[in-house]
């Protein structure tokens, strides 16, 4: 084996009249001192130079120290402190030969090993005196514990603060390189750090993704559907690869529906929820049809027909109109078709030349209220079996109203509030309303009559 290595320690005084026995403890070589002798210990009893020279087949190594006499005591000089980590332990060896070690556990030996915080003396002496001296030992550090939290999902624009520990001595970096205590994170990737005190270090990382949340979206209008009928809601294309629920409990991209109703749609990712409603009305209007009684038609006639409906409807005439109102002004067939979404209607409306002779009406122009049962009266001379409305106003020449009646029947004497009209001219008034072949006929006449006295 190569030769070991062969240190004597430094060089130290003794008292006059010591002994120090050099023990190097180096087994399997040969041992030359400089007196010549070859034992494994050496016995200083003077000052001098002590030289020692071990071999053996491979080789040889020397070391000399200087052993000096001193009337004075020993030195002793410790650290004022000695700092270690929990679970580890502290070697107290001052190195001072030819001197007599007693720590103030009562220990004697030439180190003092310590396992816990605590004040150390030690004292050393020799014939010429003694030195004390003081340390602190302080074990109560631990290696940095690094929890970066678990892996994070970011939704939208948030931010996450990654933080760790922070203590005296801590140093800290980051995978980017920065060494602050804290990092700001907005974006996805693997995020790291590691954080290093004098008893070690630890190192964590985190994983951030990032996602927004669903958009909003549109099932589109309303959904009306005839009896029996089935619509498919579709989910629209910007909710694609998002979570979907309906109302109905299905998860899939369309549903069929037969059954009228609110149903909703719910798409959702781990950063929120989006939904909309769309309403499905069963359509169960009935079309009401128009009155197909035959008509009778005079000239001059207008004969109205509403096929107006209480909800959307289209309408066509055979006539080419599309508006729900017509209005009749011949005789001849009159069809109309009448359609919904889930019903039609077709009728037919027949129009007959009529019996258009009307009644006559005789109006007089001249009357004479002087009570001698001649002429006293100014009535209408009306057929009033078919008469519905009727209505006179007579008026003086400067525009008053000096009578009015709705009795087709009316007599008027000539007579104002109980009074008698002077003679003269005066107007008339009359609008009459009949029905004819079913259709309502409204006239109006006017004139002038003359009172005499």
């Amino acid at each position: 084996p190569n030769i070991p290595s062969l240190d004597l320690g430094v060089d130290f005084s003794m008292c006059p009249g010591d002994n120090v026995i050099l023990a190097p403890g180096i087994a399997d070589v040969d041992y030359l001192w400089q007196d010549g002798s070859i034992g494994n210990t050496f016995n200083v009893n003077s000052p001098g130079q002590i030289i020692l020279t071990i071999s053996n087949s491979c080789g040889t190594a020397s070391d000399t120290i200087i052993v000096a006499e001193d009337g004075n005591g020993p030195s002793l000089t410790l650290s004022d402190s000695l700092n270690a980590c929990v679970g580890e332990t502290v070697l107290i060896d001052p190195g001072i030969p030819g001197v007599s070690y007693l720590w103030n556990d009562g220990s004697t030996g030439t180190s003092l090993l310590v396992s816990s915080s605590s004040q150390v003396i030690l004292t050393i002496s020799n014939s010429c005196g003694n030195a004390t001296d003081t340390v602190m030992v302080i074990i109560e550090g631990v290696p940095p514990i690094v929890i970066l939290g678990n892996d994070t999902l970011l939704c939208d624009a948030e931010n996450l603060l990654l933080q760790v520990t922070d203590d005296d001595g801590y140093s800290f970096l980051w995978q980017d390189g920065s060494t602050q205590t804290s990092l700001l994170v907005s974006s996805a990737g693997m995020y790291s750090v590691s954080v290093t005190n004098q008893c070690g270090s630890d190192a964590d990382q985190i994983l951030i993704t990032t996602e927004s949340s669903p958009v909003s979206f549109d099932l589109g209008p309303d959904k009306l559907i005839c009896p029996g009928e089935e619509v498919t809601l579709m989910s629209p294309a910007p909710i694609s690869g998002y979570e979907l629920e309906w109302s109905t409990g299905s998860v899939s991209q369309a549903i069929d529906v037969a059954t009228g109703g609110l149903y909703t749609l719910m798409a959702s990712n781990a950063c929120g929820t989006s939904t909309d409603v769309i309403n499905v009305v069963i359509d169960s209007q009935l079309i009401t049809g128009v009155d197909i009684t035959e008509y009778e038609y005079c000239a001059g006639d207008k004969i109205e027909i509403d096929a107006s409906q209480a909800f959307d409807a289209g309408y066509i005439w055979n006539t080419g109109s599309t508006s729900p109102l017509y209005t009749i002004e011949s005789v001849g067939v009159f069809a109309i078709t009448i359609t919904t979404a889930c019903d039609e209607l077709q009728q037919e409306i027949f129009v007959e030349e009529g019996d258009c002779v009307k009644d006559k009406i005789y109006i007089p122009n001249i009357f004479s209220p002087n009570g001698d049962q001649v002429n006293d009266f100014f009535l209408v001379d009306l057929d009033d079996r078919d008469v519905v409305k009727f209505k006179l106003e007579i008026f003086d020449r400067w525009g008053n109203l000096v009578y009015q009646s709705k009795d087709p029947g009316f007599r008027w004497d000539g007579f104002f509030k109980e009074k008698p009209l002077l003679p003269g001219v005066y107007v008339y008034l009359v609008s009459v309303e009949r029905m004819i072949g079913g259709q309502s006929v409204s006239d109006k006449y006017k004139g002038d009559v003359t009172l005499i006295r």
